[in-house]
């Protein structure tokens, strides 16, 4: 009898114990919930961050490609605006010949005309065409230049615009880039906090399993409060056993069972981590309570006696 009080002593003692490892584990499972709740959201903010760096490169190598376009189409304008002037510059040359020609030919009917003036009349009158010819031609000659100068102007004008151009997208693709710099820099950052947020999790888990530990809240759900075994997020970011949550959604609810506001929408998502955790830890319950078990039997088969 004594030896039975002994054991009956003992295996108080390590209830006792039990206790305060469950409440200690309890206080690092939630550390290590939240723990993973964080890199979850980090994984979220660093996919965010690459998508928008990759847009904005989109956005750069879009710009290049317009720029280079219309630079091309800025060098053909000025060939055909050179080539443009060239044909005139001709054009003025031959007019500049018709004219000396036309003067020199007038100047020569001239002077035959004025030692001839009673007998050829007529040659007054070719003399007087010819004249006329020759103003004419110089007005022509006039517009021509007019209209040159214009071009050129309108050449100048137009490689100024193509400059200011040019300088605009310039410091709109300094921009893009400095932008890029600094997605790649929080990018990186937040790689940087991704591998400290694994290890900090890792840690919490090698500590759960050196103790042994009641299951959490979190291991239950919500609106069955028993065991999930296909535990499910919601949009409220809770997790459900999906049947129950499903069953919550065909009724037409459209609240969150665990905090009652609406919900933004009704996608369910495995949560696998969770899932994990409560089979690692129920695989370990069922073999600490074996292992208790054929303990508990063999001491008591050595300290009871028999009547």
């Amino acid at each position: 009898v004594l030896k039975s009080g002994g054991v009956l002593g003992q295996a108080g003692d390590w209830l006792q114990w039990g206790i305060d490892g469950a409440a200690k584990g309890v206080e690092h499972t939630y550390d290590g919930l939240s723990g993973l709740l964080n890199y979850k959201k980090l994984q979220k903010q660093r996919k965010e961050a690459l998508e928008l760096a990759s847009r904005q490169q989109w956005q750069l190598m879009h710009l290049q490609s317009d720029r280079t376009k219309e630079r091309e189409e800025m060098e053909q304008a000025a060939r055909e605006r050179a080539r443009e002037i060239e044909k005139h510059l001709a054009h003025l040359n031959q007019m500049k010949k018709e004219r000396d020609a036309a003067q020199a030919n007038w100047r020569q009917q001239s002077n035959a005309l004025s030692t001839q003036t009673g007998r050829f009349k007529e040659k007054e009158e070719e003399v007087e065409r010819l004249r006329v010819e020759a103003e004419k031609m110089a007005f022509q000659e006039a517009a021509a230049l007019s209209a040159l100068e214009a071009l050129r102007e309108k050449h100048l004008l137009q490689q100024e615009e193509g400059r200011t151009r040019a300088l605009q997208m310039e410091e709109r693709e300094r921009e893009l880039r400095h932008q890029q710099e600094q997605q790649q820099r929080q990018i990186d950052a937040l790689k940087e906090r991704l591998v400290q947020m694994e290890e900090a999790t890792r840690q919490l888990a090698n500590d759960a399993e050196e103790k042994d530990e009641e299951l959490p809240d979190e291991f239950y759900c919500p609106i069955t409060m028993e065991l999930m075994s296909d535990p499910v997020l919601a949009a409220d970011g809770f997790s459900y056993e999906r049947a129950a949550i499903q069953d919550w959604i065909d009724k037409g609810h459209v609240t969150s069972p665990k905090t009652g506001a609406v919900l933004e929408n009704q996608a369910l998502h495995l949560n696998l981590s969770l899932r994990s955790l409560i089979q690692d830890r129920m695989a370990r319950r069922r073999e600490r309570d074996g292992a208790a078990a054929a303990a508990w039997e063999g001491r008591g088969d050595a300290s009871v006696p028999d009547l």
